[in-house]
Order: C-alpha cells, then structure tokens, then sequence
C-alpha cells in the first residue's frame, strides 16, 4: 500500500494512526467496527437535532463525531465536524446540512481505506 498516496486520496492519516495501533490489525478491525456502528447513530443525532434548532445539541454530537474521527486519524472528516461544530457555536446554522453531507461522504471514502487496510494488515 503506498500510504502516503492512500492519505491524499482519502483523508486519513493512515501512518498515524496504524503507529498508534502497533499495526495490529485485528485491533484496527474491532475498532473500525465499532465506529460502522456507531456513526451512522451520531450523524442521525446530529441531523434530527437541526431539524429541531437545537443547535446546542447539534454542537455536542459535531463535538462528539469530531473526537471520534480524530480518534481514526480521518483528518477530513474531523475538520467537517469541527465546522459543523463551530457553526452551531456561532449560532449560524446555514451550511450545517451541507457540511455534514461533506462529512458524510469523508468518511465514506476514508472507511474504504480503513477496510483496505485491515484486510492488508491481517492478511
């Protein structure tokens, strides 16, 4: 795998974050597995919040999302929420829709590379 080329490409700090995880990449797939279920309940949270106006809410779950996506080095992802977070700081909640479709398509393409990874990893 030609890991900087896969970090361009997808938004991951893939070198980081697999020298966090001692290569382990069984370790790598636990996690990643957590996360398919975890974030799709987040980015729902965050969306029925907006419909709401709660945007006090809405910061707390881009807050959340934003740890999360840091936590698997997925740069772009986590740049989004933290925009999406500072939006609802802000108090201005025009683009919150858009950039959480932003984030959504992030880590759409970084968890391909995760799953890549993974298979890489444990053979």
């Amino acid at each position: 795998m030609q890991i900087q080329e896969v970090e361009r490409e997808s938004g991951v700090n893939l070198p980081d974050l697999l020298a966090r995880m001692a290569y382990d990449g069984e370790l790598l797939r636990e996690i990643l597995e957590l996360f398919k279920e975890e974030f799709p309940k987040s980015g729902l949270s965050l969306r029925q919040a907006m419909e709401r106006g709660d945007l006090q809410q809405v910061r707390n779950e881009a807050h959340n999302l934003k740890g999360m996506l840091a936590g698997l080095s997925m740069i772009e992802g986590a740049s989004s929420a933290t925009r999406i977070e500072r939006m609802a700081i802000e108090c201005a909640p025009q683009g919150i829709l858009e950039e959480l479709a932003c984030l959504v398509r992030c880590v759409a393409v970084a968890q391909l590379t995760l799953e890549r990874a993974c298979r890489e990893l444990n053979g």
